[in-house]
């Protein structure tokens, strides 16, 4: 009997067939669309490489962005010149977003990235799932999407609008594009489809989304905190490196490091020129010292100005007067300004306040909002006693027609118009404060979100930025600032006296509390003080010296800047010229004498006619609160009182008690101006006292100067004698007298030997038959570094002509004066002078300095600054003649 058979089942059909599971020992396949296995390890370590140098680039794009804003002297090492510039770049309206440079976004998107991209790259090691892995490189291409995007209207915005180019940021748009590509070849290969991955993981919010929203949301808040902290350790050093730029006593200034220029920058001196000029043109002429007159007859002291609509002067008196002396570069010394309804106002203060404090600023000028984070804290301390007004002077020639040709402040005009609108819905001063805290966008969109930010009615703020009014009283400020001899911002007066640039809070503070103890407006106290001069002791004939006190005890003092007598003595007399000595030869010329030098304890109780006080307790009496008098004369600067008005790099000393007025009641002459003197009995306490013929405002009994060592001699320093006791002195011919030569052009080199860095010993006597470029330089000094690149690029050209260069850096720290000069890979090794014994040898008053000496060893070539455009071809020029 035949068996049956099983049934046999029918083939499976093409759905069950997909559908069956592979048997246990085949190998997975990969879902179709995807790659068939992690990505290669060095695409991605090569991402990884380009995000790491994003994040870098962008911390240092947020730096150059702090630097620009608050240092007016930066100047980035992308500006070469043309389209090539990352400070106009970064300063444009797109640098910023929400009030944050926009390079600070960029950190933690870039953050995020290297997060997702290092998560992928633990695919296949365990670490993460393929899954999370594509997820991973999705979403680190997407966001490279957007910035890649973004990189492109950055690109076009540059090129449109700014017209300038910042190889940073195209460094960055090169890191956008590059790991965009290489985060599209590992995971999605085509833009579209991680685009629509990114917006179903964006709905779906699997991980690692939440993961790389809480990295890049750390990365940010770290990102914040460290621009926060920078910004406020730069506002910080900024402020200090201008406080010691007006003081450099001040205790902070031995150890902190400032950068850019030789001398103190207190106003906007390209404005101040530009307005100089266009003064002077629409005037037809200037007056006798340079101060434009701005179209109308030249103004003498004393005169009356029409004042317009303002009527009203401080003590009631004409407004509008000028009184002292027109200075140079500031204005008229004292001024009694008009104010109008708006002017009254937008006070801070009393209205029937003793003292008031006026001051002409710009909202778009970094130095005027320093001279407001200055005044601050007097504004705080003095508000119920002081009355603080603000006058407008916006540098742009929409609005003040004698900032022709000057461009650098583009918004001033809308700025101020912010402040006058804010003003009329009394608003004024937290309008004033938001826009310097704005600085420098100040653009009119920027001004008006300020306005909606203060709660102002934007309806009446919209009428009132187009009301013709407000030019009105622009003019009415201008104008008057320039009937005053003002050409630039800032200017403060303290109850009518000037008080040039962007004085410390120390020095304001100072000068509101002794007009609170003396509240006679300063031209009152003008004309009574011109009845006490007459009063005063004739003057000494220096065989005596004078009678001072310190808080320790009597002591005297010479009457006039020290001469030397040719048999080395110090000699203390009326109409001769002063000496010019280094602290080496003052202090043997005073023993000569049988004297010493004066210490700075006395040499301040002198000056300012009471014993002074180291308050900070330093061991030092120039650098703290004042005693007594701030000038020789009495409380305030006045200008032409004494020699401190010389231009910086022609100007010389005058013959010893020339001013009349440069005294103290006591009868000692010169203290302040003329040349720095010498104090100190040891070289540790060496220091140059009271300023010299240019130092202006600054030539006061609390300057004092170390820049430089004890050997420092130019016409800018000199000394006198003091003693215990009276030193008698006999009578002495100016023709007794060592003579003081300045000018060494036509004379020998002067006989020196020293050793460079390089370890060669550099003998003067070896320059014969040689040309020979001497070349005095600082670290700090400005103009030095446009000047050194020059000395190497002539080098390079004559050095087989027998052309050589002898660098001499005359830095306190020998360290610095060589890294500079490394900077520029200088070829010939660099002579240290930290105690400025060569410079003294060469009477080196400013840097640059630079000298050519001929093949005999005879210097034939002198000069000091460097402006390209005006010297470096008269510095060709003479190489030339003598190779």
């Amino acid at each position: 009997m035949a068996k049956s058979k099983a049934p046999i089942p029918p083939p499976p059909s093409a759905e069950a067939q997909q559908a069956s599971p592979p048997p246990p020992d085949a190998p997975a396949l990969p879902p179709q669309g995807q790659e068939a296995g992690p990505p290669s390890t060095n695409l991605l370590a090569l991402t990884l490489a380009l995000l790491a140098v994003g994040v870098g680039v962008s911390i240092y794009l947020v730096r150059h962005k702090l630097h620009v804003l608050l240092d007016p002297g930066y100047m980035s090492s992308c500006n070469l010149g043309g389209a090539i510039n990352c400070d106009k770049v970064n300063m444009s309206g797109m640098s910023e977003l929400f009030g944050l440079p926009i390079s600070l976004y960029a950190i933690p998107t870039y953050v995020a990235q290297i997060y997702l991209v290092a998560t992928a790259m633990r695919a296949g090691s365990g670490g993460v799932d393929a899954a999370t892995r594509r997820r991973g490189l999705d979403i680190a291409a997407g966001l490279g999407l957007l910035a890649s995007v973004f990189s492109l209207y950055l690109a076009l915005y540059s090129s449109i609008r700014v017209e300038a180019y910042c190889l940073y940021c195209i460094s960055l748009y090169v890191v956008n594009f590059g790991s965009t590509a290489l985060l599209l070849a590992a995971g999605s290969k085509t833009v579209g489809t991680a685009v629509a991955n990114c917006l179903s993981l964006l709905k779906s919010f699997e991980q690692p989304v939440l993961t790389s929203v809480l990295v890049a949301g750390i990365g940010m808040g770290c990102a914040w905190l460290g621009y926060d902290h920078t910004k406020s350790a730069m506002e910080h050093s900024y402020k200090d490196c201008l406080d010691c730029q007006m003081d450099s006593n001040l205790p902070k200034c031995k150890t902190i490091k400032c950068g850019n220029a030789a001398a103190p920058v207190t106003v906007d001196a390209a404005a101040s020129a530009a307005a100089s000029a266009a003064a002077a043109s629409q005037a037809g002429a200037q007056t006798n010292q340079g101060a434009a007159t701005a179209g109308i007859a030249p103004v003498q002291a004393g005169q009356a100005i029409p004042s317009g609509a303002a009527a009203v002067g401080m003590d009631g008196s004409e407004c509008g007067k000028t009184y002292g002396v027109l200075t140079k570069e500031d204005g008229w010394t004292i001024y009694n300004p008009c104010f109008d309804e708006e002017d009254l106002r937008d006070t801070i203060g009393p209205k029937d306040a003793k003292v008031t404090v006026v001051k002409y600023s710009d909202f778009e000028c970094p130095y005027c909002k320093y001279l407001a984070m200055t005044m601050e804290p007097v504004k705080t301390k003095f508000k119920d006693k002081v009355r603080f007004i603000m006058k407008h002077f916006p540098m742009n020639p929409t609005c003040n027609r004698y900032m022709q040709g000057y461009d650098k402040h583009p918004n001033a005009c809308n700025a101020h118009a912010t402040g006058l609108c804010a003003g009329r819905q009394n608003k004024f001063w937290e309008m004033h404060d938001k826009l310097y805290a704005n600085q420098p966008s100040l653009d009119p969109a920027a001004n008006r979100k300020a306005a909606e930010e203060l709660g102002l009615d934007m309806a009446k703020y919209d009428a009132c930025i187009a009301d013709p009014s407000i030019w009105q009283k622009f003019n009415k400020d201008i104008d008057a600032a320039v009937r005053a001899g003002i050409n630039g911002a800032p200017r403060t007066y303290i109850n009518g006296m000037l008080v040039t640039g962007s004085a410390t809070t120390q020095i304001l503070e100072y000068m509101v509390q002794k007009a609170l103890d003396d509240p006679r407006p300063a031209w009152v106290r003008f004309e009574q003080d011109k009845l006490k001069q007459a009063q005063l002791a004739p003057k000494p004939d220096g065989t005596h010296m004078i009678a001072a006190k310190t808080a320790k005890g009597a002591f005297y003092i010479d009457p006039y800047e020290a001469s030397i007598a040719k048999d080395g003595r110090a000699v203390s007399i009326a109409d001769v010229d002063p000496a010019m000595a280094s602290w080496v030869e003052a202090e043997q010329a005073c023993k000569q004498a049988g004297k010493r030098l004066c210490s700075e304890e006395e040499w301040v109780s002198a000056c300012s006619g009471v014993p002074a006080i180291d308050n900070n307790t330093n061991q030092q009496f120039a650098d703290d609160d004042v005693e007594g008098n701030m000038y020789p004369y009495g409380t305030f600067y006045e200008a032409g009182n004494c020699v401190d008005q010389e231009d910086k790099y022609k100007g010389k000393y005058v013959k010893t008690g020339t001013k009349d007025k440069c005294r103290t009641p006591a009868g000692i002459f010169d203290l302040a101006g003329n040349i720095g003197e010498w104090t100190g009995a040891t070289k540790e306490t060496a220091g140059l006292m009271g300023g010299h013929n240019n130092s202006g405002e600054r030539a006061a009994c609390n300057q004092g100067s170390r820049s430089f060592g004890v050997g420092n001699r130019n016409q800018t320093t000199g000394f006198r004698c003091c003693a215990d006791a009276d030193v008698a002195q006999k009578n002495v011919a100016p023709s007794d007298l060592k003579g003081s030569d300045t000018d060494l052009v036509g004379k020998p080199v002067p006989a020196f030997t020293g050793k460079d860095s390089n370890g060669i010993v550099i003998d003067s006597d070896g320059f014969k038959g040689k040309v020979t470029l001497v070349n005095f330089f600082a670290s700090w000094c400005g103009p030095c570094k446009k000047e050194f690149p020059e000395l190497v690029t002539l080098w390079k050209e004559h050095k087989s002509k027998g052309f050589q260069v002898v660098s001499i850096g005359v830095d306190r720290e020998e360290g610095r004066s060589l890294e500079f000069a490394n900077g520029f890979e200088c070829p010939w090794g660099v002579i240290a002078d930290p105690e400025s014994e060569l410079m003294g040898k060469f009477n080196v008053y400013s840097m640059p300095a630079t000298f050519i000496v001929d093949r005999k060893g005879v210097i034939q070539f002198y000069d000091t600054g460097f402006k390209p455009e005006e010297q470096l071809q008269k510095l060709r020029d003479a190489i030339t003649k003598q190779l």
